[in-house]
């Protein structure tokens, strides 16, 4: 079922494979979530994203096609398609190794140039707009869940962190976070 191992996190594995939706064969992320290591609370917010769906149409956010529940895990199964930022600018920071001495130095190109910040920064915003619209929170918006897709169009991932907007919550990775 599954074809490749794409990433690991607190809450599960991402693994790519294809599946056919609509009539149509697509390329799929699903996230598994083992029920052994899913604690009550994992299981309520597996649950409120669930509810939450309906509330996420926007071109900005990417859904997912199908939430699973057996006896032994939670599957999400979503469009896979584009690369994130993180991936992006690792392998432009691959490409320039050598020309650059230090990671982030100015000038030195390993980044993304100011007209691709300018196309996509007011994208990431749109999302977020929309989720706040909404009386929603994403709670991990990082380069890792942010997906570059076709025809310039970025999405944020990574539904799992979407939280009510209440004063105090917090969520997120470290160093990433809200303060």
């Amino acid at each position: 079922m599954f074809s490749e191992y794409i990433a690991g996190g607190e809450y599960g594995r991402v693994f790519s494979s294809w599946v056919k939706i609509d009539n149509r064969v697509s390329k799929v992320a699903i996230k598994v979530l083992g029920k052994s290591g899913v604690t009550k609370k994992i299981h309520q917010e597996f649950h409120r994203m669930v509810e939450n769906l309906h509330k996420l149409n926007s071109l900005h956010i990417c859904t997912p096609h199908l939430l699973l529940q057996s006896e032994k895990c939670l599957l999400q199964i979503m469009p896979l398609g584009g690369k994130s930022v993180g991936k992006y600018l690792k392998d432009l920071r691959k490409e320039h190794k050598g020309h650059c001495e230090k990671k982030f130095h100015f000038g030195c190109n390993a980044g993304m140039s100011i007209s691709q910040v300018l196309h996509y920064y007011p994208q990431i915003l749109r999302a977020l707009s929309f989720l706040h619209e909404k009386g929603l929170m994403h709670g991990d918006v990082k380069p890792d869940n942010m997906i570059l897709q076709e025809k310039g169009v970025l999405q944020l991932i990574d539904l799992d962190s979407i939280r009510q907007d209440e004063p105090g919550s917090r969520c997120g990775t470290a160093g990433y976070a809200a303060p």
